[in-house]
């Protein structure tokens, strides 16, 4: 059972980081990036370059899962969504084809989106689970429903500038600042068919989550800012070396409880500060290719959420830190031959005392989804098979180490719940898998064809657990994708 989501309408506006050849292993991707505009022409030239963007878009879809543990059915849930975007942009880039380029922006982004979210239930089954009495007066089929609202408004201006100070050094410096309005709304339906409560949440004839005798609507207005310097240094032809310290955020959020008196529930912004020094280059005649970064990243007001007897609450998290390293390996053994590499560690937590020096809930927890460890190992076979092409092959093996499904790593909100559910049990422990690639292409790269599979050998592994069920203390889990194997056919003119 998926966990139904509030329709999340504010943009996420994440630090800048510079290019690497392997993506970090992220706890939270929170904001888009700004990057520094490029031109189009193969020689610089000086130039006021304008550009217009446009993008309307149209998202309508629903999902709905079971779970069929036992001969009746405990608990069903369904989720709708329908969504609507608008967008624009607009940029002048200034490239004088020396020292110094440039660019201004502003943009505007528009979106309305709502979520219902039917739930079933076998009350007879589900109270059975949850008290271990049996009732048989309880009606066999339940059904109630509720739905989320959000719209939202944004103004967006940005620019960045680079500038080379010397031949080998350049810095540079960028900022986005966003005025948004944000609109929530919650409504909770009354039954046609009334019972008694279930969860402390119910109520008003609905056993789930009570009515609220219409449409409740709230809107709020923020201001923020993102932004970051960077600094290049190349310190021969083959190595360069990188700093950065970039800040990011997540908009404030304001929600109503599901509980009545139906409260607003209001979180403050979350900021993330990003800090980051790296060395990549090029070996032994360019046939080995390297990349090592560390990093460093304080969070503030980290926005989470707690399940207290059923009822789910954002939650300000408090203060978080995360730090760790990368690294990244390509080597050219001869020419049917390359090897390639990547690692990763990061270590990301919940600090033990807030900005106020009191505890935290989530103290020494991990971030849920983040491994501490990541390794890719793989290699590339490649033989021309003909005068015109060439065939290859990549296996390759990818390892994440022990990941929570939750900030509450050892899952006492759920155990409250259900005692007989032990403790640090939604998790998954670390797991490999294996891939394969193999292909034709032609020595023009204009024709491809490539067969492929994922997780070849059929590894059973959780991409995410809790859900739903978590706030009745019967967690369900979502299994990764099993084996897969497709082909692609490409053609380029």
């Amino acid at each position: 059972l998926q966990e139904p989501r509030h329709p999340d309408v504010r943009r996420r506006h994440r630090p800048v980081h510079r290019r690497r050849s392997q993506p970090r292993p992220r706890p939270r991707h929170r904001t888009r990036p700004l990057r520094p505009h490029r031109s189009r022409h193969p020689h610089p030239r000086r130039k006021l370059d304008p550009r217009l963007h446009l993008r309307l878009a149209r998202h309508q879809g629903q999902r709905g899962t079971r779970r069929r543990r036992l001969p009746q059915f405990a608990l069903e849930a369904g989720e709708y969504v329908h969504a609507r975007q608008l967008s624009q942009d607009f940029r002048l880039s200034y490239d004088a084809g020396d020292r110094l380029t440039a660019s201004l922006g502003a943009g505007a982004f528009w979106q309305k989106a709502s979520q219902r979210i039917p739930t079933r239930t076998n009350q007879q089954t589900l109270v059975f689970l949850l008290t271990g009495a049996f009732n048989p007066l309880l009606p066999t089929f339940y059904e109630e429903s509720s739905t989320n609202y959000g719209e939202s408004l944004s103004t967006d201006l940005f620019g960045d500038v680079n500038y080379k100070l010397t031949p080998r050094l350049t810095v540079g410096a960028n900022l986005r600042v966003t005025r948004e309005k944000f609109t929530s709304g919650y409504e909770s339906f009354p039954t046609a068919t009334p019972s008694v409560p279930i969860l402390p949440s119910g109520g008003g004839g609905n056993s789930l989550f009570a009515p609220t005798g219409g449409l409740l609507e709230t809107t709020d207005y923020a201001t923020g800012w993102v932004g970051g310097l960077n600094a290049n240094y190349e310190l021969t032809k083959q190595h360069s070396t990188y700093a950065s310290i970039s800040r990011g955020r997540r908009p404030p959020s304001t929600t109503f409880s599901q509980t009545p008196p139906f409260a607003l529930n209001e979180l403050e912004e979350e900021v993330i500060w990003n800090y980051e020094l790296g060395l990549k280059g090029t070996l032994a005649n360019r046939r080995i290719a390297y990349g090592i970064a560390a990093f460093l990243y304080d969070y503030t007001h980290f926005q989470t959420q707690q399940t207290n007897l059923g009822v789910v609450t954002p939650t300000d998290g408090g203060r978080a830190r995360g730090q760790g390293f990368e690294a990244t390996l390509q080597g050219v053994v001869n020419d049917h031959l390359m090897l390639f590499g990547a690692y990763g560690f990061t270590d990301a937590e919940f600090a033990a005392l807030d900005e106020d020096g009191n505890p935290q809930a989530h103290a020494g927890d991990t971030f849920r989804l983040t491994a501490r460890h990541t390794l890719t190992l793989g290699a590339t076979l490649s033989f021309p098979v003909d005068d015109r092409g060439t065939f290859f092959v990549t296996p390759s093996w990818e390892y994440k180490s022990e990941q929570f499904f939750n900030d509450d790593n050892d899952n006492s909100q759920v155990t409250a719940l259900n005692p007989a559910f032990p403790l640090n049990s939604l998790r998954q422990g670390g797991f490999g898998l294996v891939h394969l690639r193999a292909g034709y292409r032609t020595f023009d790269e204009r024709w491809e064809v490539v067969f492929w599979a994922r997780n070849l050998l059929d590894k059973d592994y959780l991409i995410d657990a809790g859900n739903v069920g978590a706030r009745f203390g019967f967690p369900t889990a979502n299994r990764g994708a099993p084996r897969m194997i497709g082909m692609n056919v490409t053609a380029r003119f």
